[in-house]
């Protein structure tokens, strides 16, 4: 064997070495940046996870949705996943609430009425409604609402001013303002999930 075959052989040897060792690199490469691009990926899946929570709440009268989620009629772990915030809960026929049991979330305003299907608000909501209804007067009510489909007075007291309900029709059932004849002032909303005939009117 001459001494130019034994080096050719060695340079033969030497350069397949190289291929493979290129390969491989090659290969791991590849493969790192598969693994780097599915963790990316998952931390981007984890990431948009939609995490629900009390700092802003708004309520739209006309679909009677809270935050595009929650309705009068929602069941109470449907409210406890789109509102963490629950802080008590009343159970039915309690007489801790009069007008029916349910759900109120912490230092909002917000009662869900889940015995007699409705949502409540009151004066120290921190609930964005669709338009300044608390405090308004009744005149304001026709700007704000229009024309209530039917009227109520209430006076569950000799001693207590009447309490006026004007009912709104809405497709989720009716929408219930309820005025204090007292200062002729708005201090109560319901989204309600029966018509304005069969709505639930309680004053406790």
């Amino acid at each position: 064997m001459t001494l130019f075959s034994i080096f050719a052989r060695h340079k033969s040897q030497r350069m397949k070495k190289l291929i493979l060792a290129f390969t491989i690199g090659l290969f791991s490469t590849s493969s790192f940046a598969q693994d780097a691009k599915a963790d990316s990926l998952k931390k981007g899946i984890v990431g948009t996870q939609k995490k629900f929570n009390c700092d802003s709440i708004v309520v739209d009268f006309e679909s009677g949705l809270i935050n595009g989620k929650i309705g009068p009629l929602s069941p109470i772990d449907s409210i406890k996943k789109y509102l963490p915030c629950v802080a008590e809960e009343i159970p039915a026929g309690s007489d801790d609430r009069i007008c029916g049991g349910g759900a109120s979330l912490g230092k909002k305003g917000i009662f869900f009425n889940l015995e007699h299907g409705l949502i409540e608000f009151t004066l120290n909501t921190k609930a964005h409604l669709p338009y300044e209804v608390m405090g308004a007067t009744e005149e304001e009510l026709i700007v704000f609402a229009g024309d209530a489909k039917q009227v109520f007075d209430l006076q569950p007291y000799t001693d207590r001013a009447v309490q006026s309900v004007y009912l709104y029709q809405k497709s989720y059932g009716c929408l219930a303002i309820w005025v204090d004849q007292k200062d002729k002032k708005v201090f109560k909303v319901q989204l309600q999930s029966q018509p304005q005939e069969k709505a639930y009117l309680c004053v406790d």
